[in-house]
């Protein structure tokens, strides 16, 4: 069973060194005896159209020069879309994904701080308050603290808000590049069957 999230390669360059030069089978072991993409027979050269087997499944095995113009383009299996290596761009998505939320988790961790001396500190105050005999100052002083304990909860919510808005932001930048893969592919494969077209008329 392949696997379609975690890469075989840390990069296109190791993904291309393995599959041209270690991935290469005999003709009779290949799947099938000719190329799927080209429809062109397998040989046993290698500067001709040598079967390569692909590392997710033994039965993905594709032409040389077929699979090298691939995977140039393309970080998948053409079959099962397993993935062999990370692009850069969606190294990058990840890098933001996982520094937003390491910075959500630290702005989280400052509010409930903050929070916890800022109700500590009212805590005493209130206790304060209470044990005067001036009942006008208690009341005055109670509305403010619970003017101040309102504050407190819109700010806090005011920054889950943001952080909301944030982690939506990048769904939705990996959405749009998701989105981009697929319409890639459709074209690429639209390109192959109007190739394919011109071969055989």
């Amino acid at each position: 069973m392949s696997n379609t999230n975690a890469p075989f390669f840390s990069n296109r360059e190791s993904c291309i060194d393995y599959l041209m030069n270690h991935a290469h089978v005999a003709v009779t072991d290949a799947q099938g005896t000719e190329c799927p993409v080209c429809r062109e027979p397998y040989t046993a050269s290698p500067d001709k159209h040598e079967p390569v087997r692909l590392p997710c499944h033994p039965n993905h095995t594709f032409g040389r020069h077929c699979l090298e113009t691939w995977i140039l383009e393309q970080p998948t299996c053409p079959t099962c879309r397993a993935c062999f290596y990370r692009t850069s761009r969606n190294l990058s998505l990840e890098r933001a994904i996982q520094e937003t939320e390491r910075d959500i988790r630290l702005a989280e961790q400052a509010v409930a701080e903050a929070g916890r001396d800022r109700l500590v500190a009212l805590a005493a105050r209130r206790q304060a308050i209470e044990n005067s005999n001036d009942s006008q100052l208690v009341t005055v002083e109670m509305d403010a603290l619970m003017g101040e304990l309102e504050r407190q909860e819109a700010e806090a919510e005011s920054i889950r808000d943001a952080q909301r808005e944030t982690m939506r932001d990048l769904e939705d930048l990996q959405k749009f590049f998701e989105r981009e893969e697929r319409v890639r592919e459709e074209l690429r494969q639209l390109n192959q069957s109007t190739s394919r077209l011109v071969v055989v008329q």
